[in-house]
């Protein structure tokens, strides 16, 4: 069976498509200038997790930082990959693909914010 792809164009052009895409990229956009911005780059170590029982878990370069909007970006680009093969079968699934990317992206920025705030 082939599976039968909706034009991209017309796929785009979709509101309940692209303006999940369009906030979910801003968000990922606005993370790594966050923490590109945010953080000092004079040190030598950076804490890259916390956690209350534990406290530091993980230090690591200033590099380590752009992981989390790396992932952002792989989570995106694969759940539209997923919603443009689904849109011919199911809109509905796709746009909730969307709107679900959308509050991924929200973690995401969260993180970065976590992040930022225990750097400075």
């Amino acid at each position: 069976m082939a599976i039968t792809m909706y034009p991209l164009r017309l796929f785009i052009r979709k509101r309940i498509i692209f303006i999940p895409f369009l906030f979910s990229f801003i968000l990922v956009a606005a993370a790594t200038v966050w923490l590109t911005l945010g953080v000092m780059k004079g040190a030598e170590q950076y804490v890259l997790h916390y956690t209350i029982l534990f406290g530091v878990d993980q230090v690591g370069n200033f590099f380590g930082f752009y992981i989390l909007p790396a992932f952002g970006i792989g989570i995106l680009t694969l759940n539209f990959l997923v919603s443009w093969a689904l849109y011919a079968y199911d809109t509905f699934l796709s746009a909730l693909i969307m709107v679900g990317t959308l509050f991924i992206q929200f973690a995401v920025f969260g993180f970065a914010a976590i992040l930022v705030f225990l750097n400075t």
